[in-house]
């Protein structure tokens, strides 16, 4: 039993964390003034500035959802299911 950051699916907001590929939340936390603002996945899917901030996953809340599943992670073996 894992956790992750969900796949990036279509035009989306935040990101996603699942538990055994169920989604169990998701992370909303833009800052509207990073350059660039899309996240890394975007930009590999083809995000370019010209495409704006609507229905793009941002840098931030993916950097927050990877950091919470690497400590959801690393404690998940003190944790009875």
């Amino acid at each position: 039993m894992t956790w992750t950051v969900g796949e990036l699916k279509g035009k989306y907001y935040g990101t996603k964390v699942q538990f055994d590929g169920d989604t169990v939340f998701e992370i909303w936390c833009p800052n509207h003034f990073a350059k660039p603002f899309a996240s890394e996945r975007e930009i590999a899917k083809g995000w370019t500035p010209g495409d704006g901030h609507d229905h793009v996953e941002d840098q931030q809340s993916y950097n927050t959802a990877k950091l919470i599943v690497d400590y959801l992670n690393s404690i998940s073996y003190k944790v009875e299911y």
